[in-house]
């Protein structure tokens, strides 16, 4: 089948896949994710944006590619689909169900049945939910239909002409046991995402919340040293009360004639 270059929507460069739309002269293009096969952009005032192939690319590096049956329209949907990471399905009158991916691979090889898919798409775990093959002209045969039976994961075939994409598959017990594990596994989000919740309020805390704990370590600790010096204080008092209860008679009448209190015997000195 000839592969028409100049139709081409996607292709590699160092950085990925770029579409058409969005490529330049600047930077270089490629026709295969090893960067071996280099393109040219061609872009003008007049003319839509094409890539050609240099004149020393032979049929047998693009077969090495595409094989020999794949055709551009096929190629580009299959890159379209795998790059916009969702499909869109029809289920019942004016309804429409979005299945989203985490990631996809492009040609991607299932040993369970030794078959090649064109698209795989991933979850968050990184495990494969939907297999999606796209369709041109040639469709999936009921012997093809026959192995994804074997799997446990559905399968979607994409019709380009129709522009429409339905289930062939769904596998081995694939409601049941797909939908249980889907809701032990979001069951299981929701609890970690609570706790990364909980976790970011703890890392938040403003810093005012420490220096008011450190402020009020301080205090306590000033609180107690004046509770130490208020009963050392009474120890005293007592100790000069003690001491002037044991003056003799004399003594004590000899304070009063001076006008000594109480008070001013125990700040006196003398009577420590």
């Amino acid at each position: 089948m000839d592969f028409k270059i100049s139709c081409l929507e996607y292709a590699y460069t160092s950085n990925g896949l770029v579409n058409i739309d969005d490529a330049n002269k600047s930077d270089s293009y490629f026709l295969d994710k090893e960067l071996s096969i280099p393109l040219i952009y061609c872009s003008g005032e007049k003319n839509i944006p094409y890539w050609r192939k240099v004149s020393n690319i032979s049929a047998e590096d693009l077969n090495r590619v595409f094989g020999g049956s794949e055709s551009i329209e096929h190629y580009n949907k299959k890159i379209e689909i795998s790059q916009n990471l969702y499909i869109e399905d029809s289920f019942g009158f004016k309804k429409w169900v979005k299945y989203s991916a985490h990631s996809s691979k492009v040609e991607y090889y299932i040993k369970e049945i030794n078959k090649i898919v064109d698209v795989a798409f991933f979850d968050e775990d990184g495990e494969v939910f939907i297999y999606i093959e796209v369709f041109y002209k040639n469709k999936k045969t009921q012997a093809d239909i026959d192995k994804f039976n074997k799997l446990n994961v559905v399968v979607y075939e994409y019709d380009i002409q129709k522009r429409r994409c339905y289930p062939i598959s769904a596998g081995i017990s694939y409601k049941e046991q797909y939908y249980k594990d889907r809701e032990r596994i979001a069951n299981s989000r929701k609890y970690i995402q609570t706790q990364r919740k909980e976790i970011k309020k703890f890392k938040t805390v403003s810093k005012e919340y420490y220096k008011s704990k450190q402020r009020t370590r301080v205090l306590e600790s000033k609180i107690k040293s004046k509770g130490e010096q208020i009963e050392y204080t009474q120890i005293r008092i007592e100790e000069v009360r003690a001491k002037i209860k044991s003056l003799n008679h004399i003594e004590q009448t000899y304070l009063r004639l001076q006008g000594t209190t109480w008070d001013d015997v125990i700040n006196n000195n003398n009577y420590k």
